[in-house]
């Protein structure tokens, strides 16, 4: 999907009140301070935007993609740009979303509930109650876990690494529970580094558990499965995986997948596959055009 239009404001969590606030960052509102229970319903475009060098915590609150039909000014519930460190990242704990239900495809302005570029964030404890998309993470470092993820499209999309100097940083996407109706549980483009442990993936009705593309991922002591579209891991492009200790399962066709069906990619890849419990009753259907 494109990203979400250039930041614009804050916009305060008072309901009632019209007058946008610039989000600075770097001033007395945002600087390491905690927020707690905010709540935002009703909301024309985002419920929060940040930049630079943004470092708050948010603790529980509700947050809402906003429902304006203008598509320049819609964006995630929350919008984080270029925001948090390394040392003191962007933080969001106990917090519950709501997103639309506009659809997956490139025209249908479906959005994410969470999006993050540029930036390093936690995520912990989210409730992702319905959406579009879940959480977009675009460059960026951190982790999301021990989240509940409920969506029409992807789950979690990863794309990017961030880089401070000679350094990348990794995102953790660990101890979740990830059910989508048509998209992917989690898929990592255009040289993600990510860690993927101890989620639970299902859902996927026209995509696939894991799919990975031109990136480095680490999938440990995962469940995947049931996976009504494709395969439990799609693996493309130029790709460097371990996958360890996996649970695959009920998958509508292969349940791994090491490159593309249709066409050839001549690209420098590797697989390191152990120790996973991979299993298909073989209910699928096999042709030339499958």
């Amino acid at each position: 999907p494109p990203p979400p239009p250039p930041p614009r404001f804050f916009l305060h969590p008072q309901a009632a009140r019209a007058d946008p606030l610039w989000s600075r960052g770097l001033g007395d509102v945002y600087k390491r301070q905690t927020l707690t229970e905010l709540s935002f319903n009703q909301i024309n475009t985002s419920s929060v935007l940040t930049t630079n060098l943004a470092q708050p915590s948010f603790n529980g609150g509700d947050f809402a993609v906003g429902i304006d039909a203008n598509t320049g000014i819609v964006g995630a519930a929350l919008q984080i740009y270029s925001s948090g460190s390394s040392v003191s990242p962007f933080s969001l704990s106990d917090i519950s979303l709501t997103g639309t239900n506009n659809g997956c495809g490139n025209r249908d302005n479906g959005r994410h509930t969470i999006w993050a570029e540029n930036s390093f964030i936690e995520i912990d404890n989210a409730d992702i109650q319905s959406g579009d998309f879940g959480i977009g993470l675009w460059t960026s470092a951190g982790s999301v876990t021990n989240s509940i993820i409920n969506v029409n499209c992807n789950g979690i999309d990863l794309n990017g690494k961030k880089a401070v100097g000679g350094t990348s940083f990794n995102f953790d996407i660990s101890d979740n529970e990830i059910t989508t109706v048509d998209g992917a549980g989690i898929f990592s483009a255009a040289g993600a580094l990510v860690d993927i442990t101890g989620n639970d993936i299902g859902g996927a009705a026209s995509g696939s558990g894991v799919a990975v593309y031109n990136s480095e991922a680490h999938i440990h002591g995962n469940e995947i499965g049931p996976v009504g579209g494709y395969f439990g891991l799609w693996l493309g492009g130029s790709y460097d995986v371990i996958a360890e200790n996996n649970s695959i399962f009920e998958t509508s066709l292969t349940p791994i997948v090491a490159g593309m069906y249709s066409y050839s990619i001549q690209a420098a890849s590797r697989l390191y596959l152990a120790n996973n419990s991979i299993s298909y009753d073989g209910a699928g259907t096999c042709s030339s055009d499958t």
